[in-house]
C-alpha cells in the first residue's frame, strides 16, 4: 500500500568535510538527516507517522551519505547553487528509520506532499498486505538507500530521492512485522514570508518560548494550520506538529497542546487580517544545549516559510 505523507526532513551538510576520496575529480561532502517528521492516514492503518531513528536506539546507527558534485568548476568547493551560479550534485544517503501506525483505520486521506511510503506485505503468500496491531511503533535495523538529485542547497522543486529496494520493519524487540519499507521524497519549495519579527526567551537548557508576527508572501497560496505541518527552529533544535493537530480557527486562534518528540509544546496561531498572522511557542523538556546566541528563528507552515536572527533573552539563574 502507498501512503502520501507530509512533512519535514532537515539534512545537514557538513562543508567542512569537502575532498575528492575516490579521487574521480568530483568532490564531496558527508551529509546527516538529523531531522523526519512527516504524517499521513492510511485507510487501512490509520495515521502514519515516518521518523529518522534516534541514534541511541537499535540499531544505534546515523543517517548519514555523501553528496557529491556532478561536474568540478573550481577545486575546493562544491560547485552546487548557492555555493556556485550554477551545477548539481548527487545524493547517496542510508537513512534509518521507524514508522508509528495509529490507532485505528483513517477517515480521511494526506495531501500528497513530501513523501510517498509504501508498506509492502512480506507474509508467507508474498501479496496481502499485513497491518500489525494499531499503536505500533516498527523500525528498520538495516539501512534504506535513499538516491537522488539536487539542483541547489537546499533541495527543491524537481529534485526527487528514492529508495530502490524495500527493508524489513522490526518491533521494538525485534520481532519482524510482516512489513517492508520503501520510501521516495519529494521536496517542495518553500514561500518566504513578506515579513517575519520575532522574540525567542530560553529560560533554561530546557525551556523556551518564541513570539512571532508575520505576513505571508505575494506567491503564497495561503496557509491551513489544521491540515499542515507547522515546524519551529531554534538554530540547530527543530520540531515538527504534524499535519492536523491544530485545532480551532474562524475567529479563534488555531490552537495545539501536546507532547512532540518529548517535548511538552503550546501553540497558537492567530490571524490578524492583511494575510498577516500572530505565532507563539512555549516548549518545555528540549534539548537546547547547542543553541547560541544570537539564533536563527525558523517558521514554516506547509510550504510557508520565514527565518529571523534574534538574540534571545535568557535568563542563567533559573
Amino acid at each position: 500500500m502507498e501512503v502520501a505523507l507530509v512533512g519535514s526532513a532537515t539534512f545537514e551538510v557538513d562543508l567542512g568535510t569537502l575532498a575528492d576520496p575516490d579521487g574521480d575529480g568530483l568532490e564531496q561532502v558527508q551529509v546527516e538527516i538529523v531531522q523526519m517528521e512527516l504524517s499521513g492516514v492510511s485507510p487501512v492503518l490509520g495515521p502514519v507517522r515516518l521518523r529518522v531513528r534516534d541514534p541511541e536506539q537499535p540499531p544505534f546507527q546515523r543517517s548519514t551519505g555523501m553528496l557529491e558534485e556532478t561536474r568540478n568548476l573550481l577545486r575546493g568547493r562544491l560547485d552546487l547553487p548557492p555555493l556556485a551560479r550554477r551545477g548539481g550534485a548527487v545524493a547517496v544517503l542510508d537513512a534509518f528509520l521507524e514508522v508509528e501506525v495509529g490507532s485505528g483505520p483513517g477517515d480521511g486521506e494526506a495531501s500528497p506532499g513530501d513523501g510517498v511510503v509504501v508498506l509492502d506485505g512480506a507474509g508467507p503468500e508474498g501479496g496481502d498486505d499485513v497491518v500489525g496491531p494499531p499503536g505500533q511503533r516498527l523500525h528498520a535495523e538495516t539501512p534504506l538507500r535513499l538516491v537522488g538529485t539536487a539542483r541547489a542547497k537546499p533541495a527543491g522543486d524537481g529534485d526527487r530521492f528514492a529508495s530502490h529496494d524495500a527493508v524489513p520493519l522490526v518491533d521494538e524487540i525485534g520481532v519482524p512485522s510482516g512489513l517492508r519499507l520503501e520510501l521516495a521524497l519529494v521536496p517542495e519549495p518553500e514561500v518566504s514570508f513578506a515579513a517575519l519579527v520575532a522574540r525567542v526567551e530560553i529560560p533554561s537548557r530546557h525551556d523556551f518560548a518564541a513570539s512571532a508576527l508575520f505576513r505571508l508572501g505575494e506567491a503564497s497560496d495561503g496557509i491551513a494550520p489544521r491540515v499542515e505541518p507547522v515546524t519551529v527552529r531554534l538554530g540547530t533544535f527543530s520540531l515538527t506538529v504534524p499535519a492536523g493537530s491544530f485545532v480551532g480557527g474562524g475567529r479563534a486562534p488555531f490552537r495545539f497542546v501536546g507532547v512532540v518528540d518529548g517535548v511538552t509544546l503550546e501553540a497558537s496561531l492567530r490571524p490578524l487580517g492583511g494575510r498577516t498572522f500572530r505565532f507563539h511557542v512555549e516548549g518545555h523538556g528540549a534539548d537546547l544545549a547547542d543553541v547560541v546566541s544570537p539564533v536563527a528563528f525558523g517558521l514554516v507552515v506547509g510550504d510557508d516559510a520565514g527565518l529571523a536572527i534574534v538574540e534571545p533573552l535568557r535568563r542563567p539563574g533559573r
